[in-house]
């Protein structure tokens, strides 16, 4: 499609503007990955569109758009737009796969007082709630301010603390928190 715009270069006249959706850098898949033409009427961005609905397996790429502008004089100019992240799920199985690594990690200290227990449940919830496609990031923070909670306890000892803190960090750094 083809499109008509103002753009603030030489004149406030209307020129033809080409759209071509970026999906960490490249051109999105279903877009048939058209560049865009220098030339006006161009049918290899047919697809392009100023608007993009933004699909599942966008979720955790950058998304941006490059917009061509061709003047009446058969000049074009063209740039790419600031990304932007889409939260969602693409880590979803890596997450789980973590958390079920931690909670193993928990089981393997065998900590006492109730706290392998408890933080066991707390890393079963957090693995269903990504199961639901949320975002774990605070419950596990709570999870590091239980953690700490039980270190001041003495059930923790500040070693247990710190490895299970670098596994929680790991997991946190999966997903956009």
């Amino acid at each position: 499609m083809i499109h008509k715009g103002t753009w603030s270069r030489h004149t406030n006249r209307a020129d033809t503007f080409t759209y071509m959706w970026l999906r960490d850098d490249a051109p999105i898949p279903q877009l048939n990955g058209a560049e865009i033409s220098s030339k006006p009427g161009c049918t290899c961005d047919n697809g392009s569109s100023i608007y993009y609905v933004i699909q599942p397996e966008d979720a955790g790429h950058r998304l941006s758009c490059q917009v061509t502008n061709v003047n009446d004089e058969d000049s074009a100019t063209s740039v790419v737009t600031e990304s932007v992240l889409v939260p969602g799920r693409r880590t979803d199985a890596q997450v789980e796969s973590d958390l079920t690594a931690l909670r193993q990690q928990v089981v393997d200290m065998h900590l006492t007082g109730g706290a392998e227990h408890v933080l066991t449940q707390k890393i079963d919830a957090l693995r269903k709630k990504v199961l639901n496609g949320e975002n774990p990031c605070a419950g596990l923070d709570e999870l590091k301010a239980k953690i700490a909670e039980y270190v001041t306890k003495g059930r923790i000892s500040p070693a247990q603390q710190s490895q299970l803190n670098a596994s929680i960090d790991h997991i946190k750094s999966e997903v956009p928190c």
